[in-house]
């Protein structure tokens, strides 16, 4: 019934209402969760762009732990309560924790937990189809060379996931850098306003790190 939902945005685009999803850090994973398993078609629908979701969660600034807040006890013990989110709200209202929840309502939520929501996603994405780590977009870019781009790192981002569901892509130059993805991640100058340089800094290191650990050819191919 959801399957062909779609939204407009201000510029009156009418993307599917996954790409939104994505990018509301307000949307819980849950949410998400539900899209791909109720419709897994969505991972293949592009947006105006010409960006499969794949390309567009890489993307998206990586982000911290969300931890939910019940809306009626407001208890926020994560590691003690599973929490609930209701599958028809796209906001963080609908989140009940299992005390407050009522079994007559339960089929009518999903579960959710802590989570970094860019690499879950891109977990999620690549487990119904793990060859969109392949596929480039309309500007010729695979999803590691964008998720590069934006600063995603190893720790938090989707680079480990995609880089596992296609290891080429460590070989690859990206089509509007020229750069390798290594390149890439020692390019990356931060963000302005993050709240600890040196934490960044440090996240940026250990990302090229671990990328030339997985191709110990790279000083060859320059």
């Amino acid at each position: 019934a959801t399957e062909g939902v779609a939204e407009a945005d201000g510029a009156g685009h009418n993307d599917d209402v996954l790409f939104y999803a994505m990018q509301s850090p307000s949307c819980p994973l849950a949410f998400i969760d539900y899209l791909l398993k109720e419709t897994p078609g969505r991972g293949a629908f592009r947006n105006h762009n010409g960006d499969l979701p794949i390309h567009f969660v890489s993307r998206l600034r990586e982000q911290d732990m969300i931890q939910y807040k019940c809306d009626d006890c407001r208890e926020a013990k994560m590691n003690e309560l599973k929490y609930f989110f209701h599958r028809e709200s796209m906001a963080q209202r609908h989140v009940l924790c299992e005390h407050c929840l009522g079994a007559s309502e339960a089929w009518n939520y999903a579960e959710i937990a802590p989570a970094q929501k860019v690499r879950e996603t891109t977990k999620a994405l690549l487990m119904l189809n793990n060859k969109q780590a392949r596929q480039i977009n309309s500007s010729g870019e695979l999803p590691l060379a964008i998720a590069l781009k934006a600063g995603q790192s190893w720790l938090k981002g989707g680079v480990k996931e995609l880089i596992e569901a296609y290891p080429a892509a460590l070989s690859m130059k990206d089509a509007e850098s020229d750069l390798f993805p290594f390149q890439l991640a020692a390019a990356f100058h931060g963000d302005s306003f993050a709240a600890n340089k040196t934490e960044q800094e440090l996240s940026i290191l250990n990302t090229t790190y671990e990328l030339l650990l997985k191709w110990p050819m790279a000083d060859k191919k320059l």
